[in-house]
């Protein structure tokens, strides 16, 4: 089974970034770099598939990130184009651990969209992502 889940964008277009001084930047993403609509639905090896749609498209690259996550990242962009899930944990505990682990990942990426994006995904995963799974 799958689910789709419509976004409203907007609501993810500007991005507060607190500086190491204390200060708070507004920085805006490109509508190309914010997902549009999220999918959800069960692997072939029975995780969860995770997909995330743009505007545009573009080859994806596999990237394991723990033991449970493998992410589907943009090859040029380095988005996060989906991931695929091995959890046997209830839908709220699989999105928080999954909202963890790409907030620790975060600090160390080194292009400012790049770590936006996996804002906004972490972000998206949170209002949305129980709701995507137990619908799968």
């Amino acid at each position: 089974m799958e689910k789709r889940i419509d976004l409203d964008y907007h609501e993810s277009e500007k991005i507060e970034v607190h500086r190491g001084d204390g200060g708070t930047l507004t920085v805006k993403l490109s509508s190309y770099d914010i997902p549009h609509s999220i999918v959800g639905s069960r692997a072939a090896d029975g995780g969860i598939l995770i997909r995330f749609n743009y505007l545009d498209r573009e080859p994806e690259v596999q990237k394991q990130i723990n033991a449970t996550i493998t992410l589907l990242t943009g090859k040029h962009s380095g988005k996060i184009l989906g991931m695929i899930v091995d959890s046997k944990k209830e839908p709220v505990g699989t999105i928080k651990f999954v909202v963890e682990s790409l907030r620790g990942m975060e600090p160390k990426l080194l292009q400012e969209n790049q770590r936006m994006n996996f804002g906004v995904v972490g972000g998206v995963l949170s209002r949305k992502g129980t709701e995507l799974l137990s619908a799968i």
